[in-house]
């Protein structure tokens, strides 16, 4: 067997986490973030794209880790909807982002705004328990720790990478530890 076919029996019998499109959206930012020419706001506005940077460095903010701002989150999921999403997907996401700046979100005190995202939250979760349609809130947060976790930034910021192959070692865990990934 070739791992190209071992890598679909896994992948099928364990269900993707994530989809080919999006892995590929997420090679694809890696590739434009590094280059000079690269210009965020590929399908958003810019003043959604000012409010996503907003919303994304609420939910990361930066404290002894660098935030969602500095792992370019914002442009992440910018690049993701362009490329990976269906257009009723976008639309739900687009209209979310419109009735913040409606709102006037970005005039409210941070902590107003952080009260705000919590009822967004609770009335999320309220939804759900009744629709398995995918809402603007969880979106935003999904995309969020995908852009977050899946840069360098992030990577860096919360795990000890380990290469593999490497020799087995028993660590004993200590207080204050990242966690390892490999």
């Amino acid at each position: 067997m070739k791992r190209r076919e071992a890598i679909q029996y896994v992948s099928s019998i364990l269900g993707l986490a994530i989809s080919s499109p999006t892995l590929s959206a997420m090679n694809r930012f890696s590739a434009l973030s590094l280059s000079p020419k690269y210009q965020p706001n590929l399908f958003l506005t810019s003043e959604q794209f000012h409010l996503l940077d907003e919303l994304t460095e609420l939910i990361i903010p930066e404290t002894k880790t660098p935030g969602a701002k500095e792992a370019k989150v914002a442009a992440f999921i910018d690049l993701v909807l362009a490329d990976c999403y269906v257009e009723k997907d976008k639309k739900v996401f687009t209209d979310g982002l419109q009735s913040l700046l409606n709102r006037n979100f970005l005039s409210l005190s941070t902590v107003n705004q952080t009260e705000f995202l919590k009822t967004m939250e609770s009335e999320s979760m309220a939804a759900r328990s009744t629709s398995n349609d995918i809402d603007f809130w969880r979106m935003l947060k999904e995309l969020t720790l995908l852009g977050y976790f899946g840069s360098e930034v992030g990577i860096k910021a919360c795990f000890d990478y380990q290469p593999v192959p490497g020799k087995l070692e028993n660590v004993k865990w200590e207080k204050g530890m990242k966690m390892i990934a490999y």
